[in-house]
């Protein structure tokens, strides 16, 4: 099926959650994250591991609208 480029545009990136069947992602207000131990901060810090550690950074809704906008430019993510 075909849609118009504006329907692409809202549904880039928009693939249901999961966990959870939710087709918007939730807006993450949190400032920090929590981490099993120093050293699995420091690997997140470092890109050895997947994860966050200060919103400012990166957070999932920040990583959900890098997705949405990827789509959309029809970028490499």
């Amino acid at each position: 099926m075909s849609y118009q480029q504006e329907t692409n545009f809202i549904h880039q990136g928009a693939d249901p959650d999961p966990a959870t069947g939710a087709t918007q992602p939730p807006i993450y207000q949190t400032a920090s994250f929590a981490h099993d131990d120093p050293q699995q901060l420091e690997d997140v810090f470092n890109g050895k591991a997947f994860g966050y550690y200060y919103s400012r950074v990166s957070n999932p809704t920040i990583d959900a609208l890098e997705k949405r906008i990827t789509g959309i430019e029809q970028a490499i993510g």
